[in-house]
């Protein structure tokens, strides 16, 4: 019983330091994130998102691929997944609401006509 005392009390200690480890990336991206906002930075990455991949969501996914590589180059991965997250999908999601699913397939190759 004191030995599973022991590790329970071990184990929330590990979490406490990994939780120690990752708050500041999380507030850095939040502030990042805020001021991307602010400046108006955000709304420009989605609108350009939208232009250059158009209807298309694969064009809109391989031009957004790209702003993370840009954005989070000085970063860990797992802050730059989460500012990329917060930038990149409401762009996504308001080009996939535009266009018509049907275009939106697995297969390789110009789209099926409508």
């Amino acid at each position: 019983m004191l030995a599973r005392l022991k590790k329970l009390v071990d184990a929330l200690a590990k979490g406490g330091v990994s939780v120690a480890e990752i708050a500041p990336i999380l507030i850095a991206v939040a502030i990042f994130t805020g001021l991307l906002g602010l400046t108006g930075v955000a709304p420009k990455l989605s609108s350009i998102v939208l232009a250059m991949g158009g209807e298309n969501l694969i064009g809109s996914l391989m031009v957004a691929a790209i702003i993370p590589l840009v954005l989070g180059a000085p970063l860990p991965v797992a802050a730059t997944y989460i500012r990329s997250a917060a930038l990149i999908a409401p762009a996504l999601v308001s080009s996939t609401s535009t266009s018509s699913r049907s275009t939106c397939s697995c297969s390789i190759g110009p789209p099926s006509p409508r």
